[in-house]
């Protein structure tokens, strides 16, 4: 048997052709190692926002941070993924809602239980909808 081992890294537009050179040679005990798939797959993983730990166990790695370290690329996408994040926790009514509740905090111990309860309702509906928006 004789390994064929395919750089696929930045490859799309020739894959193809090499396969096809590779299956219509005239040996055919042939072993084709695509290299670089790991990457792809990884980074495909990464870009949709799956949970590292998740993506360590299914390439096999011992510690997260090979994973991270190795197969991480990052691009564009996601420095505005973050830069958006960010911008939408800092928007003037998510501000006056958390200045709000502060507020609120500050003023817990002139409260009756039915203030108490309700404001302990709204806390959780807000926790609930960051939740949501995460």
């Amino acid at each position: 048997m004789v390994s064929v081992i395919v750089p696929v890294f930045k490859a799309e537009k020739y894959i193809n052709q090499c396969i096809e050179k590779i299956i219509n040679q005239t040996y055919k005990d042939l072993e084709i190692i695509f290299h670089g798939l790991r990457h792809t797959y990884s980074n495909i993983l990464f870009e949709a926002n799956k949970n590292p730990k998740v993506i360590q166990a299914l390439l096999g790695h011992k510690s997260v941070s090979t994973t991270i370290k190795t197969y991480n690329s990052v691009d564009k996408t996601y420095f505005k993924q973050a830069i958006d994040v960010l911008n939408s926790s800092f928007t003037s009514n998510k501000i006056n809602e958390r200045i709000n509740l502060e507020n609120k905090k500050f003023n817990i111990e002139n409260m009756n239980n039915d203030e108490l309860h309700n404001l302990l309702i709204e806390l959780l509906e807000e926790r609930e909808k960051r939740k949501k928006e995460i």
